[in-house]
């Protein structure tokens, strides 16, 4: 997984050029893990509502990457 941050500027930046690389870099492939152990990527275009819910949990994900492509999933009272 390749991860920029955005800058202003240039239009993006690379992880490498920051003062805390190596606290940045373990938190992302720790954030890069749980995606995958969970299988996100694979929720993309899921939305689901359960009508009988009148008090539930809502979600709303959208993941995008340095191309532009994007995961997108909600949901009402379901989960992927």
């Amino acid at each position: 997984m390749a991860v920029f941050l955005y800058n202003k500027e240039r239009h993006e930046m690379d992880v490498n050029e920051l003062d805390n690389f190596e606290e940045v870099r373990n938190n992302l492939q720790m954030i890069e893990e749980m995606l995958n152990r969970n299988k996100v990527f694979a929720w993309d275009r899921f939305d689901k509502i359960d009508r009988r819910v009148l008090d539930g949990k809502r979600f709303n994900l959208e993941i995008y990457d340095k191309n532009g492509s994007v995961v997108s999933a909600r949901g009402y009272g379901k989960r992927p």
